[in-house]
Order: C-alpha cells, then structure tokens, then sequence
C-alpha cells in the first residue's frame, strides 16, 4: 500500500509512508515529528525517493543516504524560516521504522540554540555572582540583568516562534 508524504499543502510524494497532514501538528511543537512502520526494506524507500527526488519540477529537493533523507524546499521559494523534513530509516526483517522530523534549517537552528546558550549561561553567571555579592551585604545592582536576560530568552523564543509561523505554510 503506497501512501503519501505530506509537503508544502499538497501530497508530492509518493511513498511507503504516511506523514500526519500538517493540521495534525500543533503550532506550538518547535520540531514536529512523526513514526511510521512500513513493509519495504531501506533499499525500495531508497529507490522510491531518488525516482521521485530526479524527476524534473519535483515540488521538494534533498538527498538520500545511507538510513537518512533529507528534503528541502527548492531555492526559488526558499526564504529564511522555511522548514526541512529529516527522516531516519532503520530496517529490521522486512519491516522500516520511519522517523521523521520538521525543523528549520541548520543554520537557523544553530544560530538560535547559540543565543538561548550566552543569553542562559550569562543568566547563571549574573544570578551567581549578584547573589553572591547580596550574601556578603555587597552591591549587587548586577541582579537587575536577570530580568533583562530573561527577556532576551523570550524574546528570541518568540522569534522562533514566528519563524516557524511564517515557514508554517511550507509544510
């Protein structure tokens, strides 16, 4: 039974898989995922995606190599937030465990996951080095950065957030 993998509003794919439509995600999930078992071996999933992946004004482009796929969204409709599917395959007996998951492109994803950790770690070093000063009855004005590096956090969680909002419809 071939089943459809679900990308950019309309079934582009066809495969030994089912990806839940995108209504089934929540927009709060910053990474949504999904697991599918099928009854193919690596080698015919292999086969089926590089057929559809070199077929001329194919609707995604990616790779696949050895038990991963990788499918992007083609340059010209890129845009900064526009999200990548990574799925893992592991085959045991005639029988595929599928994963997949939805996330932004690495770059984005490293740039975020980069400020979340100077803006938590300077978090930590002002709270120890305020509270610290507040237990020696020293000056420890540097206590009212925690606030604003809490700020810092939601903001760029919020910035994720809309991001993904807006490469939302490139599912």
């Amino acid at each position: 039974m071939l089943i459809t993998l679900y990308f950019k509003k309309s079934n582009y794919l066809v495969l030994a898989m089912k990806v839940p439509p995108k209504e089934e995600f929540s927009i709060r999930e910053i990474r949504p995922r999904f697991n599918q078992d099928v009854n193919y071996t690596f080698i015919e999933l292999k086969a089926m995606l590089d057929k559809e992946l070199s077929q001329p004004g194919a609707p995604v482009v990616g790779s696949v190599d050895r038990d991963y796929a990788s499918l992007k969204v083609p340059q010209k409709v890129e845009h900064y937030w526009s999200p990548q599917l990574s799925v893992t395959f592991e085959t045991f007996d005639d029988v595929t465990h599928i994963r997949g998951f939805y996330g932004p492109k690495a770059s984005v994803w490293t740039m975020l996951m980069f400020f979340y950790a100077i803006i938590g770690f300077a978090t930590i070093f002002v709270s120890i080095k305020g509270l610290t000063h507040r237990m020696l009855n020293e000056d420890s004005t540097i206590l009212w950065l925690v606030p604003i590096l809490i700020l810092g956090l939601l903001s760029i969680y919020a910035i994720g957030y809309f991001g993904k909002k807006k490469g939302y419809d490139q599912l």
